[in-house]
């Protein structure tokens, strides 16, 4: 049996901790962010990112900031541009404060 899929948003969590923008931008227009994610576990010869958990990652970091991925209604409209990344909304604003 496959492994499950991971959700959208724990994939861009974890390709955000471990890779900038511009390492990802090409591929995420080709893959969803599951499908990169996966990708770059398979092809990791250090095993760093196999041994990452990013589900629980996200949900520990989510217990203080939220992380907002292109497809909340809270997306700052600052970051309609298609940023490949998402933002983790820390502090007393709300993501919707973000916008302008």
């Amino acid at each position: 049996m496959p492994p499950r899929a991971l959700p959208e948003q724990a994939a861009r969590a974890a390709l955000a901790a471990h890779f900038a923008p511009g390492q990802l931008g090409a591929e995420l227009h080709e893959y969803t962010p599951a499908e990169v994610w996966d990708r770059r576990v398979r092809s990791d010869s250090s095993g760093l990112l196999a041994s990452y958990r990013p589900s629980e990652e996200l949900a520990q970091g989510e217990l203080t900031c939220p992380f907002v991925i292109p497809s909340d209604e809270e997306r700052p409209t600052a970051l309609a541009d298609g940023a490949p990344h998402a933002p983790w909304v820390c502090g007393s604003a709300a993501a919707s404060d973000l916008r302008g």
